[in-house]
This record gives C-alpha cells, sequence and structure tokens, in this order.
C-alpha cells in the first residue's frame, strides 16, 4: 500500500548509514535522542562498507598530532584545510578509542597492541586496521551490530531523502522518498504524529 504524505517524528534524523551516519546515530541515542537513520540501500550498502586500507590516528609513543599534521598538509600540496585537518587530526586519536570502546576489533601485534602500520604520506606508523585491508567493512558491520540492538534507533532502508523541510532559518526535517511510500516527512522534536 503506498502511503502520501505519511508524518513521523523524530528527536535527530541522520540521512547516510556509512559510518559517519552510523556513529551519528550511535552518539544521539547515546544522549537519549530518539533517532531515525535514512538509507538509499541496504545497511551493508555505503561507500563506508566497501573502503579498503585502515585509519590514521597519531597513537603511537614516536608520535602526536602535530606530526600528522604536518604530514596531512605536506601530502595536501596546497589544497588541504589547515583548520580542518587540525581538527581531523588531534580527534582523531580520540574516535579511534570510541571505535575501541564500540566494539571494533583493530588488528592486534604480538603483544596485544593495535598494530599501526606505515602508508605513504605518513611519517610515523599510525595506520589501524581492523580485518587486514577490509577495515570499512569490520568498522561497518560492529556499528551496524550495534545500530541493530539499540531501541532508540529506528532503521529506514531502501530510501532516498528528496529535500528538507525548513522552518525558517532551521531544518526541521526531510522529504524521503522509499518503496511504499512516497513523500514520507520526517521531522525533528515532538511526539509522533
Amino acid at each position: 500500500a503506498v502511503r502520501e504524505r505519511a508524518s513521523h517524528r523524530t528527536d535527530a534524523l541522520v540521512v547516510g548509514a556509512g559510518l559517519a551516519g552510523l556513529y551519528a546515530s550511535l552518539e544521539a541515542s547515546a544522549r537519549g535522542a530518539r533517532v531515525m537513520l535514512v538509507t538509499k540501500g541496504s545497511l551493508q550498502a555505503s561507500n563506508s562498507f566497501m573502503a579498503q586500507g585502515g585509519i590514521a590516528a597519531a597513537v603511537g609513543p614516536d608520535d602526536d598530532p602535530e606530526l600528522h599534521l604536518a604530514d596531512t598538509l605536506a601530502v595536501g600540496r596546497g589544497l588541504a584545510d589547515p583548520a580542518a585537518a587540525a581538527v581531523l587530526v588531534r580527534e582523531g586519536v580520540e574516535r579511534v578509542a570510541d571505535l575501541g570502546r564500540l566494539g571494533v576489533q583493530w588488528d592486534r601485534d604480538e603483544d596485544g597492541r593495535p598494530q599501526l602500520a606505515r602508508e605513504g604520506g605518513h611519517s610515523r606508523s599510525r595506520i589501524f586496521h581492523s580485518d587486514g585491508t577490509a577495515t570499512g567493512a569490520a568498522i561497518a558491520r560492529t556499528l551496524i551490530g550495534r545500530v541493530a540492538a539499540d531501541p532508540r534507533v529506528r532503521v529506514v532502508e531502501h530510501a532516498a531523502a528528496i529535500g528538507l523541510v525548513t522552518d525558517g532559518d532551521d531544518c526541521a526535517g526531510a522529504w524521503i522518498l522509499g518503496h511504499d511510500e512516497l513523500g514520507l516527512k520526517l521531522l525533528t522534536g515532538g511526539p509522533d504524529a
């Protein structure tokens, strides 16, 4: 049955189920929000799920975020935004720790420490891997499991955000086009409509 312009209310609307969307959904839920996570495919169909390689974070004993920043700016050859790169390298350390707390299993060395690789553009070993180079899929599977188990997060798969609903200068929701619902309107805040 096709329903037109059904309206649902949620505290937080997350569009996209890559690693950023999954993480944002979990963080919002942890802060008490009812979350609706909308993705155009399945949870396993994101670019993040397909990503290979690893995640860089300056956690080694011979490393620090300033060295990581210098490497990032050098390989950026003037194209990287220094302020954005500074946030990335500073907060990257905390986000890698957060992922570990959420259950991501980093590849480990013989002593049980995260095995840090050294890859192109990095002057130090700072690349975390999970399941070898299938890091994106390994992290995504962990976060998808957490999202699926979280009663505060509702997942809407195979639906596309086709427009934003504004309230003056603020975003108040989105128009969602799904398989069995046309123009599903998701609004933030308030009880279910």
